[in-house]
């Protein structure tokens, strides 16, 4: 019964972090998620990807935390955002 403790205190840690903490916190974890997503979907995905991430970054406020006004329209590419522009190369094949 001992070793259920600390189980359940890191299930519960994980879930109260989980909900308190909303996505994309740093500017530049879409591009991190973006290179996740790409490398277990593949790379010929890459716009769907993008344009996914992109929308997932509107509906969770991300514009509003790194300092810029929301786009309209959204852009399509993160080429297109000016803060994850800058030296963004986003090649899945240069992980490899």
């Amino acid at each position: 019964m001992n070793r259920v403790w600390p189980l359940i205190f890191a299930a519960t840690a994980g879930l109260i972090l989980h909900l308190a903490v909303p996505p994309f916190q740093n500017p530049d974890e879409p591009t991190h998620f973006s290179l996740i997503v790409r490398t277990a979907w593949g790379d010929e995905r890459r716009a769907e990807i993008e344009r996914e991430i992109i929308r997932l970054m509107d509906r969770c406020g991300w514009w509003r935390s790194v300092g810029m006004g929301r786009p309209d329209p959204l852009p399509e590419k993160f080429e297109e955002i000016p803060i994850l522009s800058f030296g963004y190369k986003g090649d899945v094949k240069d992980l490899h």
